[in-house]
């Protein structure tokens, strides 16, 4: 038995604020069907254009070779950390992952200055299409590392067995893939929706794609009509891939990695500093160039300085937006994950609403939002305030969702009846009961919200409020009036400010005591 209250008011609670998260995406449609409800189609000739076609076929090639050349720098580090043990084998992951949670405007804007038209690298140009795969991959491989690692994980016992009577590759493919690939296709899907909906990384290094062309028909000539008529291959995209995750996460356990383990294959002395310095030389590519490259550009630690107090307003107010987007998303995604246990039949349906806002670009999702929430009778409390870059940030509860259902799946279910047979009521098993014993899981989507709070553009730029910029809308700002110098420092002040919290998560909250039991075991 498990704790499913049987009041319907918690549910009726949930469709709301789903109904909450969903109405940008509802709005969109409506704009849609309106023209098919009067039988006007002139507006649909511009998807067949051939200049949109060509858009779409870019962002849809762009958004496959991501998908490619992340799995290709994912899986053999994966390999590399699930099966054997060497020197800072911790620190190694931890610089793995960091990429993705350094904004990819940020890792865009770091590579113009490198290989820009007056970077020290100008022979090979970052600029296009090229450049655009490249930022993205580098962004988004650690979370194909993630899946890669889950899916390993998920093989080992049976990659144990193989052990005995199959050779490497046999092993590999028919114990390791196939038993995995349920993971690593949601890894795939992820990472495919991330590069397809980016709307800033296209937009700084000069190529058009379908999400920048949405920007366009509406940040330049405010046509939202347009814009959600050139919308309709993304809401396809995130329906299709919605239903399919939704059947994907029918069977969750799949992405829980059992207690099995087994003594990692110890690499000798050699052989351990060989693997640290080919790691050494390839985040020195990935990172320290562009990192350095912005340390240098910004000129002298009094531009750094000079930019941070003109600045220190925008920064201020991400942190803060930061800090309450964290929060709030995060207690919606656990209360989502507490009450989704008792839909039964209708919990696919649940979770493709959950995703479909977060698979859609934040371009497009702001589109939703403005035409929501600015309505005369509102006046100016949300549309005019915070209050509206608060609300944008509701489509990232999917991630805090994911990340404490699945922590949830780790509960024994025994556990919750001798909780409810102590007569404690439903708060007190929460609090004493469930929160504890999942805390891992909520304090990693809480650091990981942040981080997406704190860095958002795409949604942010079209609609924070007069006088409530933030941090990521004033560099990309500046970016194009051509203040190298403080665009560069501010970049360094950002990534600073996500390094020190990744350091401050990674020794202080208690959900690092013990680094092997979170979400995904590395």
């Amino acid at each position: 038995m498990n704790l499913r209250g049987k009041s319907k008011y918690k549910h009726i609670l949930s469709y709301i604020l789903l109904l909450i998260i969903c109405l940008p995406v509802l709005v969109l449609l409506f704009e849609i069907l309106i023209p098919l409800m009067v039988l006007d189609f002139s507006g649909y000739a511009i998807l067949f254009e051939r200049r949109i076609a060509i858009l779409f076929l870019r962002s849809m090639l762009i958004s496959i070779s991501v998908v490619l050349f992340s799995s290709a720098i994912a899986f053999p580090l994966a390999w590399l950390f699930c099966n054997f043990q060497f020197r800072l084998k911790g620190f190694w992951i931890l610089i793995s992952l960091l990429p993705f949670f350094i904004a990819p405007y940020l890792m865009a804007i770091s590579w113009i200055f490198v290989m820009g038209n007056d970077g020290w690298l100008t022979a090979l140009s970052i600029n296009g299409f090229r450049g655009v795969v490249f930022v993205l991959s580098v962004w988004l491989f650690p979370v194909m590392l993630l899946f890669s690692c889950n899916a390993i994980k998920t093989g080992k016992p049976y990659q144990d067995v193989a052990m005995l009577y199959q050779k490497f590759w046999p092993r590999l493919r028919f114990t390791t893939i196939l038993l995995a690939k349920q993971g690593l296709f949601t890894g795939a899907i992820l990472t495919f929706m991330l590069a397809f909906t980016n709307f800033s990384v296209p937009g700084a290094l000069q190529l058009n794609v379908i999400s920048t062309e949405i920007f366009a028909q509406f940040g330049a000539f405010y046509d939202h009509r347009q814009a959600a008529i050139l919308s309709i291959p993304n809401l396809v995209f995130a329906l299709l891939f919605a239903i399919i995750l939704s059947r994907q996460f029918k069977h969750p356990k799949r992405y829980v990695v059992s207690e099995y383990s087994r003594q990692l294959r110890k690499l000798s002395t050699r052989n351990s500093w060989l693997v640290s310095l080919i790691l050494f030389v390839v985040f020195i590519i990935i990172l320290g160039i562009p990192v350095t490259t912005l340390a240098f550009r910004s000129g002298s630690i009094n531009t750094i300085v000079s930019s941070f107090l003109q600045t220190w307003e925008q920064l201020l107010n991400s942190l803060i937006f930061g800090v309450l987007g964290m929060v709030i998303v995060c207690m919606l995604g656990f209360y989502f994950a507490l009450n989704s246990r008792s839909l039964q039949k209708y919990k696919p349906f649940f979770l493709i609403f959950l995703v479909v806002p977060f698979f859609i670009s934040g371009g497009l999702y702001a589109i939703g939002m403005i035409r929501v929430w600015n309505q005369p009778f509102l006046g100016n409390v949300v549309y005019g305030t915070g209050v509206i870059i608060i609300l944008s940030f509701l489509r990232f509860a999917l991630i805090a969702y994911l990340l404490i259902s699945i922590s949830f799946l780790k509960i024994p279910g025994s556990f919750e009846d001798i909780g409810k047979l102590s007569g404690r009521r439903r708060f007190a098993l929460v609090s004493e009961l469930i929160f504890p014993l999942s805390k891992r899981a909520v304090f990693g989507a809480m650091f990981i919200l942040f981080i997406f709070c704190f860095t958002e553009l795409d949604t942010t730029i079209l609609i924070y409020p007069p006088g409530i910029e933030t941090f990521p809308v004033r560099i990309f700002s500046l970016l194009h009036y051509g203040a190298n110098e403080m665009v560069a420092a501010l970049c360094l002040i950002q990534i600073t400010v996500i390094i020190l919290v990744i350091v401050v998560f990674w020794m202080w909250f208690p959900v690092i005591k013990n680094r092997g039991k979170f979400v995904i075991e590395l």
